[in-house]
């Protein structure tokens, strides 16, 4: 089972890929109207919310490991 998106840890994102998932999940932007914002495609913007969803779970599992 994923870890939900509140208990994920975000400090292990940049600040910019955690605004771009504030701006899809809380602000509920397209991923085109993200990406006029930073001047990259909406393409892009899909694949850095998917990075960023990998960061936070392999971040997850290391805690896990260690505790």
């Amino acid at each position: 089972m994923g870890v939900p998106v509140y208990d994920a840890d975000l400090s292990v994102l940049t600040e910019r890929n955690r605004e771009i998932l504030r701006l899809r999940f809380e602000e509920k932007l397209t991923l085109e109207a993200i990406g006029k914002q930073y001047a990259i495609g909406g393409e892009r913007v899909r694949q850095i919310v998917m990075e960023s969803f990998k960061k936070m779970h392999w971040s997850q599992r290391r805690r896990d490991h260690n505790l």
